[in-house]
């Protein structure tokens, strides 16, 4: 009868585990897709500047943009990372 009820409360306590990882790795999942399509956009960006550029000004100023929208993305999701590590 003791070993049936450990069983049991060991079976409840692991599923309520795994839905309460799948909640996080959905999460997390989001998250990194979000990421991931931002990165996506900002390099097509940055190719199609450099594409249309008519000179070597033209590319630095692209190359310049390009740092400062990837260097925003960089801080935005350090932040974003802070705030969900402090959530645990």
């Amino acid at each position: 009868m003791k070993f049936i009820k450990t069983v049991l409360i060991m079976a409840l306590l692991g599923t309520t585990l795994l839905l309460a990882n799948g909640n996080k790795f959905e999460e997390r999942k989001s998250i990194t897709v979000n990421h991931l399509t931002q990165k996506i956009e900002l390099i097509n960006t940055f190719k199609g500047c450099v594409e249309r550029s008519s000179n070597q000004r033209a590319i630095k100023v692209c190359r310049e943009s390009f740092k400062k929208s990837r260097l925003f993305l960089k801080a935005k999701t350090k932040a974003k990372r802070v705030a969900l590590k402090a959530r645990r």
